[in-house]
């Protein structure tokens, strides 16, 4: 039972960090990422949304108000490969194995750098108004007349000038934490109005907060199943944007995985995988999903009330729970499996959790751990129909569907594996895989309704990550333009046809509205005249059905948004 996880969650947590005795010094640098209304904590050793008390995907979250409710009780990142001999190679981080070591993999050598554990071991975090603070200030006459702060003097990306004196050690040179390159020479010169960044691609991309941090599974070294490791370096990154109230990217944490091959040879048929443990508030109730056309996963509540006697002092939701989703942003959800937890109410063994290294690669590929392949139906286990990839890939709303509802299955305790597959890894080759944690919950929407809600969300978050995060976002933290969330707008009908009407404090200067679809383009955008204390919007018959945002400006700067939603 989870409950008693709860009670050992310590324990665990020396599991995690100390108790594997596999990689080669502690991984014990914890941070928590909380620019919206989530706030998860950050791992480096391979885990993530896990911390000493349990669960740690915390949302909705409010500063200074505890309890909180989780949706997540642990992520990981699991990898897995062929390489030129035909063995296996795998990377994994669960409840009972750390593979992975904190710091960079030396490109000459392939070996970890002396005290590179010790020094890399931590996760470096910087927010949004640091990086526009700098580059504001370089932009404004072409030079840095301000202090550069703190974590961007820190920020371990190759020739950071600042880096060796405020740190106490120096970077290796190699690439390492991402960076805005404004002359092209390969090197952080923050002096130049360079600075920290998601992607180099991306330069208007800047998340109101962002974390990073380097970790390995070298080649030489063994892993939990006595097999040799995939000889991977990882550079994982977390980021958040703190959107309107209503907007699904207030709920969402972005994370990017690169992985980087340094195991001196080519593999192929390679797995990068996202391995969870779900406990939507109470884990005694869970049912999970895919949908093979958004590449997500989604976890929902079996019932309209997420409370059970087995999760006594667990944070729930209550009624109308929620629905935490995955989503792969850039690559195909290639496979959707799950195990369950041998210790409840007895599953079969084949569906337990994988004991040697053709049981983990299986459940990579989508599998079972005895090799047998998922089935339609049922449980997708040992039961006659057509071979397939995806577990549950038919929305829980739909009667006829394969579904965990339409099928009523036994409740165990369940851990998902959904992952994506190169056919090639060459030696020296990167992957990155970009997902996105979303959290989704219409007011009065029953359990089954509220995925409904998720998989109408999704789609505006792929398009906020495709169109490179230059979407009108309505982040708050600007230092040029000012949100104030405490001013009054309303809109009735709300569902609608493209037709409602505005509610809003009367303002003694006019003011402007701009409407966006999910991608940020502008469809429709009107002055108000002053003194108005209403407006009504009339956009029948040019709105197709789905989510629309409203944002209100005023003439300081202020605005407020609201969430239109068309039918």
């Amino acid at each position: 039972m989870k409950l008693t996880k709860t009670i050992l969650s310590g324990l665990l947590l020396s599991f995690f960090f100390f108790g594997n005795g596999l990689s080669q010094c502690d991984n014990s640098a914890i941070e928590y990422i909380n620019a919206n209304k989530v706030r998860a904590s950050v791992l480096n050793d391979g885990s993530f949304f896990l911390n000493s008390n349990g669960g740690s995907f915390m949302v909705p979250f409010t500063l200074g108000d505890y309890p909180t409710t989780s949706t997540i009780w642990a992520g990981a990142l699991w990898l897995g490969g062929i390489d030129e001999t035909g063995g296996y190679k795998i990377s994994r981080t669960d409840f009972q194995y750390v593979d992975y070591t904190s710091g960079p993999i030396d490109d000459n050598t392939l070996n970890i750098f002396d005290d590179g554990c010790k020094h890399f071991d931590r996760i470096w975090k910087i927010k949004r108004e640091d990086i526009l603070g700098l580059k504001e200030d370089f932009e404004d006459n072409g030079t840095i007349n301000e202090p550069v702060p703190y974590s961007i003097k820190i920020w371990p990306a190759k020739g950071n000038p600042f880096f060796e004196e405020a740190m106490g050690f120096p970077l290796p040179d190699q690439e390492l934490a991402p960076f805005f390159d404004r002359n092209n020479n390969g090197l952080f010169e923050p002096q130049s109005g360079e600075y920290p960044l998601i992607n180099p691609t991306m330069p208007n991309a800047i998340p109101n907060e962002m974390t990073w941090s380097v970790f390995n599974n070298t080649a030489n070294t063994e892993n939990g199943f006595s097999e040799i490791a995939t000889g991977t370096e990882v550079h994982f990154m977390t980021y958040a944007f703190n959107c309107s109230e209503n907007n699904p990217l207030n709920y969402t944490v972005f994370t990017r995985h690169k992985i980087i091959n340094k195991s001196g040879g080519d593999l192929s048929e390679f797995k990068i995988g996202i391995w969870l443990d779900p406990d939507l508030g109470c884990y005694a109730d869970d049912y999970f999903g895919c949908d093979t056309t958004l590449n997500a996963q989604y976890i929902y509540n079996s019932d309209n009330d997420d409370n059970d006697l087995l999760c006594a002092g667990i944070g729930t939701y209550g009624e109308n729970p929620p629905v935490q989703a995955i989503t792969f942003l850039n690559k195909k959800l290639s496979n959707f499996g799950y195990y369950n937890n041998a210790g409840i109410n007895n599953p079969p063994p084949g569906t337990w959790g994988p004991t040697d290294v053709i049981g983990f690669y299986n459940y990579l590929s989508g599998k079972w751990r005895d090799d047998s392949r998922i089935s339609y139906g049922g449980s997708g286990y040992g039961q006659p129909g057509d071979f397939v990839n995806h577990v549950f890939p038919d929305s829980p709303s739909d009667p006829n569907g394969w579904n965990m509802v339409n099928e009523q299955l036994s409740q165990y305790d369940r851990r998902t594996i959904m992952s994506a597959g190169l056919p090639n890894f060459p030696a020296g080759a990167e992957a990155i895989l970009d997902a996105a944690f979303s959290y989704h919950r219409e007011p009065g929407s029953d359990h089954i309704e509220n995925v409904d809600v998720a998989l109408s969300e999704i789609p505006m978050i792929q398009a906020f990550y495709d169109n490179g995060f230059s979407n009108e976002c309505m982040q708050v933290v600007k230092t040029k333009e000012r949100v104030n969330l405490d001013l009054s707008l309303d809109i009735s009908p709300n569902p609608n046809h493209g037709a409602f009407n505005l509610f809003f404090e009367k303002t003694n200067t006019t003011s402007h509205i701009r409407i966006f679809d999910f991608s940020g383009k502008i469809i429709s955008q009107n002055e108000i005249p002053a003194g108005a204390s209403q407006y009504h919007v009339d956009l029948k018959n040019k709105l197709s059905a789905g989510i629309y945002f409203l944002k209100w400006i005023l003439a300081n700067g202020q605005f407020a948004t609201k969430k239109v939603v068309v039918k």
